[in-house]
């Protein structure tokens, strides 16, 4: 499949040279992970899955085992939350935890 190329008017606001812009990149929407996190026998399917599925994110983007269970047909909240403590086990997921000016702790 050929990448998208457009041609455009260059404007004396421009610093650009030429009349053509390269379209985006397909591998936008791609994620390219190690074999080796597929194929550790010490994750379950599901916890392959989701890993999956976290790692396809924008590196600032945060969710809650709650929300990945709403957004899932199938999977409920414990099994969201089983496999997110196995990924947190074997080093794959990180939480922050912080205490608010109220005292109060929260995982992000």
């Amino acid at each position: 499949m050929a990448e998208l190329v457009k041609e455009f008017d260059v404007s004396e606001n421009t610093h650009i040279s030429g009349g053509i812009q390269r379209g985006p990149r397909r591998a936008d929407h791609f994620t390219v992970l190690s074999n080796a996190v597929l194929n550790d026998a010490r994750l379950s399917f599901r916890a392959r899955g989701i890993l999956m599925w976290l790692l396809s994110k924008p590196a600032d983007w945060r969710t809650r085992s709650e929300s990945l269970a709403a957004q899932s047909p199938t999977e409920g909240h414990d099994a969201v939350r089983t496999a997110m403590r196995e990924l947190e086990e074997h080093g794959y997921l990180v939480r922050e935890k912080v205490q608010d000016e109220r005292g109060r702790w929260h995982t992000l």
